[in-house]
């Protein structure tokens, strides 16, 4: 039985667990730095260790970033009120599985459930889009019924 409770906390879950996976991604950086700096200036034009040092900061710096965008969608979910249909924000469930539409994080295990966190882009969100409880959508050929949403 899905409740806003329910819901609430399984956004605050999924905050946390990207803030952390922000601090890991951040000492990653930090650390990178601190070995970039301590090796000093390029040796020379082709100088490949710095190089690759380099490619990291850049690459951490992007996740970081890609992970802060994450935080902010769920930051923006309203958890004062019940969707009543499947669109950004709502948590629902099917005869398979129960999903909550925020961005892609992939199956998240919570309180003993498996909930699978999707964005709105993917196709299987579009195939569902604005459906109600009881109403049945259909993707690649297969019927889905929406049981519950909220």
């Amino acid at each position: 039985m899905l409740s806003l409770d329910y819901k609430k906390e399984l956004i605050g879950f999924c905050i946390q667990s990207l803030q952390q996976k922000e601090a890991e991604l951040q000492i990653e950086l930090d650390d990178t730095m601190k070995i970039a700096n301590d090796y000093g200036p390029q040796k020379d034009r082709y100088d490949g260790f710095r190089n690759q040092q380099m490619r990291k900061i850049e690459m951490h710096t992007v996740q970081i970033h890609a992970v802060q965008s994450d935080i902010r969608e769920f930051l923006q979910i309203n958890t004062e009120h019940v969707s009543n249909s499947v669109k950004l924000g709502s948590l629902f469930s099917t005869s398979d599985q129960t999903i909550l539409v925020a961005t892609g994080l992939g199956k998240v295990e919570f309180k003993g459930d498996s909930i699978f966190v999707i964005s709105p882009k993917v196709p299987f969100y579009e195939a569902l889009k604005g459906l109600k409880q009881g109403e049945v959508g259909d993707f690649r050929g297969k019927k889905i019924p929406i049981n519950e949403v909220v």
